[in-house]
């Protein structure tokens, strides 16, 4: 496991990268969950409007890993003012 701010640098490194990605709508640190439940490691959490197309090159898809810091993604749907 990594600590925060190894984290909070790696993924300030890749933050602008991961932004371009299709339907990305925000970046963040958290406990990331396996397939089912939250575990106790650290991790980028990268938000998304809407699943990813399936027909995504490899430079289009997020990547599981980041320098050994695992990336968990969310799908969170879209945000409005109300």
């Amino acid at each position: 496991m990594f600590d925060a701010d190894y984290i909070a640098t790696i993924q300030e490194k890749y933050a602008n990268e991961l932004l371009q990605k299709p339907n990305v709508i925000g970046i963040g640190m958290g406990m990331v969950k396996s397939a089912t439940a939250e575990t106790e490691e650290l991790g980028i959490v990268v938000m998304l409007s809407a699943e990813q197309p399936h027909n995504l090159s490899d430079a289009e898809r997020i990547p599981k890993r980041l320098e050994g810091v695992t990336v968990e993604v969310r799908v969170l749907g879209t945000f409005s003012i109300l």
